[in-house]
Formats: C-alpha cells, sequence, structure tokens
C-alpha cells in the first residue's frame, strides 16, 4: 500500500463513514462521507479543499463521478436529486426531485457522465428499481428496469461504470450479487457474478469502475474486498479480505482508478481510503487468499 487518508472524525481531513470516491482528470481524489463532506485530496494523499453538501438532515450522498468537461457530479441519495460541482468544489447546479415517475428520483445512489453530455443514473426505493438518462442539464430521454432479478431488473443497483468506446453501462445490481451488463440504449447483455466468497463470486457489489482497458474494478461491500474482472467477466484478481487494518478491509463501499496505475479504495468501516498500486490486485494469486 502506498498510503492512506483519514482516520475516524468530523474535523478537516478525517472521515466519518465514506461512501463514495471518484478521481478527476488532474488525479485528484474526491471522498464524500456520511457527514455529507466532500473532501478533495491530492494526488500524494494532501487535503485540499472540502465543502459540505446543501442539506443533510434527511440523509447523505452515495454516489461521486466526473464528467469529460471536469465537473464533479455528486448522487444527494436521500434529497432525489443530482448536486454538480466545479473541480474545486464550487457548487454550480442541480437536478432532480423525488417521485416514482420517470424523470423523478426515489433513493438516487449513482450519477455518471457519458459521450454526448449524457448523464446516466440508478435509484431504488419500495418496488423502484431502474437506470435512466437524462441530458446534463436534467431532462429526461429513457430509462428501464423494475424491481426483481431478471435480466432487465435490480435490486438496489449502488452504482454504474459507462464504456462509450464499447457501448457499454456496467451496473453493481448489490443484492442481487452480479454486475450487469447493457448497451447504452437499453439492451441486456450478460451479467457475472453471482453471490458466493469464491473468487470470481461477489457479495453486495458497491461500486465499479473502469480502467484503460475496459477490466472491472468492483468493490464488494459484503465479501470485504476489491475482485477485478476482463470486459467479459472472466475474474483477473482480488485484494483484501474482512480485517480492521491493510491488506484487510471493513465494509468497502467504494474505489476508484488513478492516473499512474494507482488504486483508491474506500475502508469504510475503518474510515479510511488507501492508495495502491493496482498490481497488488492484479499480480496476486487467483486463488482466494488475501494479498500482503
Amino acid at each position: 500500500m502506498d498510503f492512506w487518508v483519514g482516520g475516524k472524525g468530523t474535523r478537516e481531513g478525517r472521515f466519518h463513514y465514506p461512501r463514495a470516491v471518484a478521481v478527476g482528470p488532474d488525479g485528484t481524489a474526491y471522498v464524500v462521507d456520511k457527514t455529507g463532506r466532500i473532501q478533495r485530496w491530492s494526488a500524494d494523499g494532501r487535503l485540499l479543499a472540502w465543502v459540505r453538501t446543501p442539506a443533510v438532515a434527511q440523509g447523505k450522498p452515495t454516489g461521486l463521478g466526473f464528467t469529460p468537461q471536469g465537473e464533479l457530479l455528486v448522487a444527494d441519495t436521500h434529497y432525489c436529486r443530482v448536486l454538480i460541482y466545479s473541480a474545486e468544489l464550487e457548487f454550480l447546479r442541480c437536478y432532480g426531485a423525488p417521485g416514482r415517475a420517470p424523470g423523478r428520483f426515489m433513493l438516487l445512489t449513482s450519477v455518471q457522465a457519458g459521450e454526448g453530455r449524457r448523464h446516466y443514473t440508478l435509484d431504488y426505493g419500495d418496488d423502484v428499481a431502474r437506470l435512466q438518462v437524462f441530458t446534463e442539464d436534467g431532462r429526461y430521454l429513457r430509462g428501464w428496469g423494475t424491481f426483481g432479478d431478471g435480466p432487465l431488473q435490480f435490486n438496489r443497483p449502488m452504482e454504474l461504470a459507462v464504456d462509450d468506446g464499447r457501448d457499454r453501462l456496467y451496473v453493481a445490481d448489490a443484492v442481487n450479487h452480479r454486475i450487469s451488463v447493457f448497451t447504452r440504449a437499453g439492451r441486456f447483455v450478460t451479467s457475472f457474478g453471482g453471490p458466493g466468497r469464491e473468487p470470481g463470486r461477489l457479495g453486495y457489489p458497491y461500486d465499479v469502475k473502469l480502467d484503460e482497458e475496459g477490466r472491472v474494478w468492483v468493490a464488494e461491500f459484503g465479501n470485504q474486498r476489491v475482485s477485478v474482472f476482463a470486459p467479459d467477466g472472466r475474474f483477473l484478481g482480488a485484494w483484501g479480505g474482512p480485517g480492521r487494518r491493510p491488506p484487510g478491509l471493513n465494509r468497502p463501499w467504494g474505489v476508484a482508478l488513478a492516473p499512474g496505475g494507482r488504486l483508491w479504495v474506500l475502508d469504510s468501516g475503518g474510515d479510511r481510503a488507501y492508495a495502491l498500486a493496482r498490481e497488488r490486485v492484479l499480480g496476486r494469486p487467483r486463488d482466494g487468499r488475501v494479498a500482503r
């Protein structure tokens, strides 16, 4: 492991149960925690700035993403809206409203950007579980998904990743313990994972990210590890396992990829964010043992 940041607390530079991490185009990392604070970190782990989301009484954000233009997208989960900030954490605008109808949000868990200034979102609640597509100013375009375990269904979808070059969307379908793959138009392609602790299986996948080669990186809240797969779902490696100090993980909510082959991992139950080389995951044996 290269270094870690955070530690339990509510003052600057500390975390209270971090729940999402994203890396900007310049390599800076952004972490949002259960107090509604977004903290910005340099590539070498120095705290640069922080801001609190506009309201936190009802709940806090669980998703972060970036546009190609460098704007930070925040899934303000319990306020059913998308918050948009500059890279320097200046608030710019927001859109969204609560509701079950298309174009509205129940519990909003993810917002990610794609080509054509499209925003892809996930939300769930009651019998709603869906993926929706918007313009960057919040105009609804289309959506799909219902509650369940079928090919076009979700059970607590937590995060998604966009691969415009391959025309793919990858969804971390947490309670179905799988990654579901779609075209950007909503056609089901495949799924992989499935419940279990064995290598290649998944336990409550809460985050999914793609690297430059299309490999799929998954933070498993339930199995308390990070697993990586080829674009076709073939298992490549894993790092972590239950534990309260590295290389163990305690309820990881998020993972993010940074330039130079670095990986950020949220050790949410330990109130920390780890930065390590991706090769720690890719270079380990594939027999389920924890990398040291």
